[in-house]
Formats: structure tokens, C-alpha cells, sequence
């Protein structure tokens, strides 16, 4: 269990379905991005098999599907005639960083609902990009294009908007929120060349937090579904979900079996909050570094001399089993009474912690497992001598 205050490595997944012998699949004549048919086009009726596609065609489709927004937008540097698109909003985006890419000025003549027509900004140059639909296709695609002849590198694009910052920028804020403003106007000059106003990068950043918080929201609803997949995963694994800030008082119950802790530097900060510190501090100390019952008796005794009502609060807020050396459990074998661990432990996983809690739960159990395997190896090179290193 892990727990979180107020506040995707991607994992492989065993296929629900699995498909024995031929399918099928729904016309397809153009090839689109990341297209899905309405209900409209879904129900007409009409099924091609496989065969009636060669490997070529097939290697098409796929291959227009992987358009990653990597680094220095690799998979949008290049435009080919036949290209598809789901819809002309696509193709618009797909042209917004096709000209950050290439680092051109491309300027939009032609906008309706199923045509686009694109010519370079610089004088002379022969660049046209017309995309289009008709009743025969699926979304639209490149009908017509001759490409530019050099025309420098542009260092400012009117096309590129903060919309197209934000997609670019999404993974990356995704993975680290606190990613400046002028960091993310320092990378677009250094990767493209590119001069952008600040207003316009804070104005992208602010899309794209106010976008990952609906995604954060969207991850917590998951979460049981996560859980369920966990228990299938790992048989006899005790898994709790607790959204609340009762959660924690919880877990005694839920887990009667699973020993907790608390951190003597927080009880302090807490209760020295209310009673002062001074005196009162020491003891507390003293207290939870006692060994023994008696010894730790004795010191509650000096607190409560100092202020009954103090001493009588520190137990009752606080069970001494969970703080006090004396009453600590050997089933875990340390005597330590403050978190250090737990705080080295946070950060240890800092950069997961900043992401949408499913995807940090990943991250974390991905680094604990790949740090218990490295262990795995290094215990197993030790000497068969009884002892350990």
C-alpha cells in the first residue's frame, strides 16, 4: 500500500481477446490517423476479409498510425501525397508541426469543413498543400503537394499557436510539472530555432495543467479497476484503497496483521505545536528512545510533572506502540523512531510522485521490482561462508 498526501511507463498487458484463424475488417479506403467510424459508417453492412489487402497496403496503415511527437518531431517532417487524416481538425494539427519541424512558414489561404489549402510564406517558392475528403473516402487526405525549394529556416511561425506548444510539450509537463516557462521557450529555440513570445508558452503550460487535471481526476476513478487488476495479478496480496484522510486510521483494521509506525519528529512538530517546545521537547525524546516499559513510564511520569494534561494528550493522540522503542514489534528489525526511511524513500520515487497516481503506483512498482532483482544478483555472489558480507 501506498499512501498520499492531499493531493504512464507503459506497461505490457496480456490481450483480452485473443483471435484464432482469419478476421475482419471494416472498409477501409484511405488510411486515417487514428480514425473511428461513426455509428452511421459502422452499420453499412459491407466486411472485407485480410486477403483483399496486400502487405503493403497493410504496412501503410500501420505506419501512418505512428506519429509520436518525439523530441524534434521526427515522425512530422515529412508530407506525402495520399497522407490521411481523421478529420481536416487533424490535418490542421499535423501542419501546425510539420512547420516546426522543418522549421518553415507555411501560411493556410484555404478552411472549410472538408478542404485546406497551404503555400509557403517565403516569395517564390512553389510549396501548394492542398487536403481534401470526398463521398468516396473516410476523413480527408493530401490531394495534391509540391514541396518547397529552399527556403531557409524561419524563426518565426505565425502557425504555430500555444495550442501546438501544449501538444508538444505535453508529455514532458506530464512527467515533471515543474518544468518552467523559460525552460520550454530556451528548448524550442535550441531543438527549432524557433522565437516564441513567453506569453505564449505560459498560456500553452496552463493548457496543458489545466488538461492533466482532468487526468489526475480520470486516474483516481480508475483506481479500483487498477486495484482488481492487482489482485488478479498477485493471489493473496492485501490491497487498499483509501481516498480519505481517515484512510491511514484505517489500516489497523482492514490489515490487523501489518505493523505501523509513527515518525517522533512529526509527533513533535505537531504536539510541540500546541504545548511549546523547550522541556517538553527533550522528554519527548527521552520518551521515545526509552528501552524498556519502566524506563519509558518513568519519562511520561516527568512529562506529565511539567503539565499533566500535556502528558495525558501525548498518549491519547499518539499510542505509545507506534512511536515508543519499548513497545516497537521484532517482527521489523529496527529500532528506529522517526521516518527516515520513509523520506528516503520519497525520494527515491520524487519524479513518479508528480503524476497521475495510476502512473505513479507503475513507476514505483517497477523500480522496486528492477532494485530487488539488482539485490537478487548481488546476494547471490556472496561467499557460502554463513556470513554475510
Amino acid at each position: 500500500m501506498f499512501a498520499t498526501e492531499d493531493y504512464e511507463l507503459s506497461i505490457d498487458v496480456t490481450d483480452i481477446v485473443i483471435h484464432d484463424g482469419s478476421f475482419l475488417l471494416s472498409p477501409i479506403v484511405n488510411a486515417g490517423t487514428d480514425y473511428s467510424e461513426s455509428e452511421d459508417d459502422s452499420n453499412n453492412g459491407m466486411v472485407f476479409s485480410c486477403s483483399d489487402y496486400d502487405t503493403d497496403e497493410l504496412e501503410n496503415f500501420v505506419t501512418k498510425k505512428k506519429r509520436n511527437i518525439t523530441e524534434s518531431l521526427q515522425h512530422y517532417k515529412e508530407i506525402v501525397k495520399g497522407m490521411a487524416f481523421k478529420d481536416t481538425a487533424e490535418a490542421k494539427q499535423f501542419c501546425k508541426l510539420y512547420a516546426l519541424a522543418k522549421k518553415v512558414e507555411i501560411v493556410m489561404v484555404k478552411s472549410d469543413k472538408k478542404r485546406l489549402r497551404y503555400t509557403c510564406a517565403v516569395d517564390g517558392c512553389p510549396f501548394l498543400l492542398l487536403i481534401s475528403g470526398d463521398l468516396t473516402t473516410l476523413g480527408v487526405s493530401v490531394k495534391t503537394l509540391v514541396d518547397h525549394i529552399e527556403c531557409g529556416t524561419t524563426y518565426d511561425y505565425s502557425l504555430v499557436d500555444y495550442s501546438t506548444i501544449a501538444l508538444y510539450f505535453k508529455d514532458k509537463l506530464q512527467s515533471d510539472p515543474k518544468y518552467k516557462v523559460k525552460e520550454m521557450k530556451a528548448d524550442l529555440h535550441r531543438v527549432f530555432e524557433l522565437n516564441v513570445s513567453e506569453a505564449k508558452c505560459k498560456r500553452a503550460k496552463k493548457e496543458i495543467l489545466e488538461s492533466l487535471e482532468g487526468s489526475f481526476v480520470d486516474s483516481y476513478n480508475k483506481l479500483e479497476v487498477y486495484a482488481i487488476e492487482l489482485r488478479s495479478c498477485n493471489p493473496r496480496s492485501d490491497i487498499l484503497i483509501g481516498l480519505s484522510k481517515e484512510a491511514l486510521s484505517n489500516v489497523g483494521t482492514v490489515l490487523p496483521e501489518a505493523y505501523q509506525r509513527y515518525c517522533t519528529r512529526h509527533i513533535k512538530a505537531n504536539w510541540c505545536k500546541r504545548w511549546g517546545k523547550g522541556e517538553l521537547k527533550k522528554l519527548l525524546w527521552w520518551a521515545a528512545w526509552s528501552s524498556f516499559i519502566e524506563e519509558f513510564e518513568d519519562q511520561l511520569q516527568e512529562i506529565k510533572e511539567v503539565n499533566g494534561e500535556v502528558g495525558q494528550d501525548l498518549i491519547d493522540k499518539y499510542p505509545p506502540k507506534t512511536w515508543c522503542r519499548a513497545y516497537l514489534d521484532t517482527v521489523c528489525k529496527n529500532q528506529v523512531v522517526d521516518n527516515k526511511f520513509t523520506e528516503s524513500f520519497n525520494a527515491w520515487i520524487l519524479e513518479a510522485r508528480y503524476k497521475p497516481i495510476i502512473g505513479m503506483l507503475e513507476d514505483i512498482r517497477v523500480k522496486i521490482m528492477e532494485r530487488l532483482a539488482v539485490k537478487e544478483v548481488a546476494v547471490r555472489k556472496w561467499k557460502d561462508d554463513g556470513f554475510s558480507p
